[in-house]
């Protein structure tokens, strides 16, 4: 298994089974520290997000972000979807003034149509129902936050919870499916790209049937 892949698995996986009554996203956190989030974006988000976007913040391990988005000739309704990955070496936070010297790993990857599609309504749709409360902050969390930028409209943020029940769970486990799709060789992703189109579908069927 690959190591970046093996190691966000890890981060999260602990204390990922148990439910909550309310099986959606916390508010969002990182915005708190203007100069932190800054950073991240600086050197993680080289893309768009359209179709969404997931940043893995562990307090001492480099940080990634995850951005599934789409690109082409808009007058001619033709476009090409992809999956961008990039990981800090790491951890941005930690580097304190030398943040700016920590090299940034980066693998595109182009995703099929539906299977992107299909993320985009997953995003949307857990992003758009109710938040949870603000989590009590620690100096040794680890911070995962999903967005998606919209044309029209304020982007969405909210973060995982670190209690999370079955949909908040498959939400995290699409997340790293999406990063193990960019980090498989080309022959392997189609098989994944089915698994992420199903598993988002899923995802967003759920969230809207508690609307």
């Amino acid at each position: 298994m690959n190591k970046i892949y093996f190691f966000l698995l890890l981060c999260v996986s602990s204390g990922a089974h148990a439910h909550s009554q309310i099986d959606n996203l916390d508010v969002p956190t990182l915005h708190e520290d203007k100069a932190y989030s800054s950073l991240l974006n600086g050197k993680l988000v080289v893309t768009s997000a359209d179709c969404g976007r997931m940043i893995v913040a562990p307090p001492f391990a480099g940080e990634s972000a995850l951005s599934v988005y789409s690109s082409g000739e808009k007058s001619l309704n033709q476009y090409h979807y992809f999956v961008t990955l990039t990981r800090a070496m790491h951890n941005l936070y930690q580097a304190g003034p030398q943040a700016k010297d920590v090299t940034v790993k980066r693998i595109d990857a182009e995703i099929p149509k539906q299977a992107a599609i299909s993320v985009k309504a997953a995003w949307l749709a857990m992003l758009s129902s109710p938040q949870r409360g603000q989590p009590e902050s620690s100096l040794d969390a680890q911070i995962v936050e999903f967005s998606i930028e919209r044309p029209s409209g304020p982007n969405l943020y909210g973060d995982l919870p670190d209690t999370r029940g079955q949909r908040t769970e498959k939400l995290w486990k699409l997340g790293m499916l999406l990063t193990k799709y960019a980090l498989a060789k080309p022959a392997e992703r189609a098989s994944i790209a089915m698994k992420i189109e199903r598993n988002a579908n899923a995802i967003a069927a759920s969230a809207r049937a508690e609307k």
